[in-house]
């Protein structure tokens, strides 16, 4: 039973380590939210995430893919990682590894019109245009069935602003 006891006082100090690093972000303090979370610890999906996440925000692009992978490592299916990698792949200009992850993310949402287009911008910059439009003309085509394109928010559309 001490395992087990050990076990549960590690995830409660993982867990208060993210409720503060979230608390300092929120206070504007993010660069010590983020020294918070490097400290030696125990993985943990939420501070590898979050760590990534305020990572990206500082401009850390390196650091945050490397955040954003080793969540992946430990979770291939994670969506939100998978989504925040292909950003940090096309702001570092690595637009083969941004279309694979996209790729990716369409196999668990085909109806993902930020992924469409992330794959379809991601194959213009590979000289692939034909491919580009058809990524561009499915993102039409799923949302006209659905109903209309919803507006994309986040980092491609410049700091949230709907594009």
């Amino acid at each position: 039973m001490p395992s087990l006891a050990l076990g549960a006082a590690s995830a409660r100090a993982i867990s208060d380590r993210v409720e503060a690093a979230r608390a300092l972000h929120a206070s504007g303090r993010t660069q010590e939210a983020l020294e918070l979370l490097s400290g030696p610890g125990d993985f943990s999906q939420d501070v590898y995430t979050l760590r990534g996440d305020l990572q990206l925000q500082l401009g850390q692009l390196h650091e945050a893919l490397g955040s954003y992978s080793t969540v992946i490592a430990f979770e291939r299916h994670n969506v939100y990682a998978l989504r925040h990698l292909a950003v940090c792949l096309c702001r570092l200009e690595r637009w083969e590894l941004a279309a694979e992850t996209f790729r990716k993310l369409l196999a668990h949402d085909t109806y993902s019109d930020p992924a469409h287009i992330g794959l379809g911008d991601s194959l213009l910059h590979l000289k692939k245009p034909e491919e580009a439009l058809a990524c561009f003309e499915a993102c039409w085509s799923e949302s006209a069935r659905q109903g209309g394109c919803t507006p994309i928010t986040g980092p491609h559309a410049g700091g949230g602003t709907p594009l």
